[in-house]
């Protein structure tokens, strides 16, 4: 994730964990106690997430999923997405990655 991506979905972590506090509670407890699965995306909880990033990310002013959707073309990408639905989506995922690495108590910028 760049800076551009991540001016954009640093906001979005906090409403997710808002919106789902039951869920990042259940997170916190997760990443403590498990014995879930060892990482994500096996945390429950997480995945329990994913659909609040989603409506989230496509939410977004039309401008601002146009700057995401560009970003990903600029940038060499691992995965490999085409439709305008299936990067969203794997943003959506990335956002979700990041509210568990705040439930693991990194400190990001």
């Amino acid at each position: 994730m760049n800076q551009i991506e991540w001016k954009i979905l640093r906001s979005l972590v906090s409403r997710v964990i808002f919106i789902e506090r039951h869920w990042w509670n259940e997170l916190k407890y997760q990443i403590e106690y498990g014995p879930y699965f060892s990482d994500w995306p096996g945390y429950v909880a997480a995945l329990e997430m994913k659909e609040t990033a989603r409506r989230l990310i496509f939410g977004l002013p039309p401008e601002t999923k146009q700057t995401l959707l560009k970003e990903w073309k600029r940038c060499p990408r691992l995965i490999d997405r085409k439709t305008e639905e299936e990067i969203l989506d794997q943003y959506a995922l990335m956002l979700v990655e990041k509210v568990v690495t705040r439930g693991n108590g990194v400190i990001f910028r």
